[in-house]
């Protein structure tokens, strides 16, 4: 049974011809995608040996190798453009998510789709992908171990930077979704950003005090109208 944030990344692919699951760890999304016919083809990319053996043992295990192939590489350095219609980066932070991407940007943009999970610095990652001109088609929480993890589903497309960067920190589509697991995110989101305002009143920080406690008003209106 997959962890909650595999199922939603898993959840957000469909009808795919080739899904790339670049640092695909143990190959769980892979089996899953292929199990459940949400792809037809998966190669599971990972920079690490060892990873990429318990993805390749999982495979042959279930029987797969005709659907699932492993490669070893850094990124999308194992893909040829073009080839993956779908790209899963999921895992690491949001800083090397842009790197990935950033890296290879033609693979990026041919591909289909984008399903993105990083593991910090969400915001940076969407205000990299609007800068780019990615349009993000869809967002989702999921809650793992008491940790809220954000999924962003994007297209290369006609994006443009937001003009509020509110919704680089909370995401439109998770607003406009009411994703179910939207209020807990946000009450954890306020309560850490007053620990933040906290230490950035000590240290006398007036402008970053000054933003840090708009964005928090901004949640809990949200949250009020959920």
């Amino acid at each position: 049974m997959l962890q909650n944030r595999l199922r939603v990344i898993v959840d957000c692919i469909d009808n795919a011809h080739t899904v790339a699951d670049i640092g695909c760890d143990h190959g769980y999304v892979a089996k899953s995608l292929i199990d459940e016919g949400r792809a037809r083809r998966v190669v599971a990319c990972d920079i690490s040996e060892k990873s990429l053996e318990k993805a390749t043992q999982l495979i042959k295990h279930a029987g797969l190798e005709q659907a699932v192939e492993t490669r070893r590489g850094d990124g999308l350095a194992p893909l040829e453009s073009g080839e993956a219609d779908v790209l899963v980066i999921a895992g690491v932070g949001g800083l090397l998510i842009e790197k990935i991407l950033a890296r290879d940007m033609e693979k990026a943009r041919r591909a289909r789709g984008l399903v993105l999970s990083p593991n910090n610095n969400e915001a940076k990652l969407r205000r990299f992908l609007a800068e780019n001109g990615f349009v993000v088609t869809d967002e989702k929480l999921a809650l793992e171990d008491r940790r809220y993890y954000q999924v962003i589903c994007a297209v290369d497309g006609d994006a443009r930077p937001e003009t509020d960067d509110f919704y680089y920190y909370v995401g439109r589509r998770l607003i406009e979704n009411k994703d179910e697991n939207l209020d807990g995110f946000l009450c954890k989101e306020i309560a850490r950003l007053d620990g933040i305002i906290e230490n950035a009143a000590l240290a006398k920080d007036t402008n970053h005090v000054e933003a840090l406690r708009a964005r928090k008003k901004r949640m809990a209106e949200v949250l009020e109208c959920l």
